[in-house]
């Protein structure tokens, strides 16, 4: 049996990742420095495009 782990998982069924609209990051340090996206939502591009 094939491991891919998640990647793999998201590629099988097809699903894109939803762009961010303003920011590019959805967390930021105090310092303003560090900044990174831990929030994704994650659709099917048939469900993109009915909505």
């Amino acid at each position: 049996m094939e491991m891919r782990g998640f990647g793999g998982f998201i590629e099988d069924l097809e699903m894109v990742d939803l762009p961010l609209l303003g920011c590019h990051f959805t967390w930021f340090h105090a310092n303003g420095r560090t900044m990174s996206r831990i929030d994704r939502v994650m659709v099917s591009e048939e469900w993109r495009e009915a909505w």
